[in-house]
């Protein structure tokens, strides 16, 4: 399912210190949507409110839910070896990302030399839970405005730099250049800068890694 941009036309306009031109109003909504798709790759978060169900390998006994920030959880369960589920009793939420009580054991029995379990489940817990931003942080639509603002600002400047300055000159046959430094922004598509990433950082807005399965 798509998703909406982080920035809305209106926001972003009254934003830029400038009118738009007719096609770059025909080129807004492509430009926040993908600047937009760019913080949440990065970022690893959707930063829209919604629900999911996820499945889960426990770490230890511990589940830590991806998408922060989580809302409710409402639902935990053992994902069986045949594919069944079975409610999950026990389970604690810590109302940050963490479900605790999560430990996945079988029954052993033994019959030497071998040893097996009588019931196998799967290293997997399914999880139902509500997450996400009811308003994009002010850090992700900063930097949503900001790649847009660059693309506009700077169409085909493909070797635009973020934050430079640079001269030239000629005098008679001589030409004397300063060249530009700092990190490379593309002037067609938004994409993140060092200094962007970094920002979203700061602002704690990156999440973890997680072994997770979506489902539906």
């Amino acid at each position: 399912m798509a998703l909406d941009p982080l920035v809305t036309v209106d926001d972003f306009t009254a934003a830029f210190p400038r009118a738009l031109t007719d096609a770059e109003n025909g080129r807004l909504s492509y430009l926040l949507g993908a600047a937009s798709n760019a913080v949440r790759a990065f970022c690893r978060r959707d930063f829209t409110a919604t629900s999911s169900t996820l499945r889960i390998k426990p770490l230890g006994d511990k589940v830590i839910l991806p998408n922060p920030p989580v809302t409710a959880v409402t639902s935990v369960k053992r994902v069986n070896f045949d594919g069944t589920l079975t409610a999950f009793a026990g389970w604690v939420w810590d109302g940050g990302v963490t479900l605790y009580g999560m430990a996945i054991i079988g029954s052993p029995m033994i019959n030497a030399p071998e040893a097996w379990a009588d019931n196998w489940y799967t290293p997997l817990v399914e999880v139902t839970y509500s997450h996400g931003d009811a308003e994009a942080p002010a850090a992700a639509q900063g930097r949503v405005i900001a790649m847009v603002a660059r693309v506009l600002n700077q169409p085909d400047a493909s070797t635009a730099y973020e934050g430079a300055t640079g001269s030239s000159e000629t005098v008679g046959p001589f030409n004397r250049n300063i060249n530009f430094t700092g990190a490379p922004l593309p002037g067609v598509v938004p994409q993140l800068s060092d200094r962007d990433k970094q920002i979203l950082r700061d602002a704690g807005l990156t999440a973890r890694v997680n072994r997770t399965v979506q489902l539906g």
